[in-house]
């Protein structure tokens, strides 16, 4: 994901900032290292960056918890815009 250029930053304690083309994920067990999560295109799927998903999830059609994570953030950032809307 080359340019990470910043859309919008979320706030929250779920390490999950959106940027241009995906989601930056803060690792829960590794200080300072971020993953990159996006939608492959050409694979019809999100994809991670981290060493778990390339090399053992994505063979298995499995996702990580980097990429469960962009879910769960995306659906309660969801949840709260339909509340505001009431």
């Amino acid at each position: 994901m080359g340019n990470t250029r910043m859309k919008k930053v979320t706030s929250g304690e779920d390490g999950v900032i959106v940027v241009e083309n995906g989601w930056l994920v803060h690792s829960q067990t590794r200080k300072g290292v971020v993953y990159t999560v996006r939608y492959s295109r050409t694979l019809r799927q999100m994809v991670c960056n981290c060493p778990d998903f390339r090399y053992n999830r994505m063979k298995r059609g499995e996702i990580c918890k980097h990429i469960s994570q962009v879910w769960d953030h995306e659906k309660y950032n969801k949840k709260d815009a339909d509340e505001e809307d009431m």
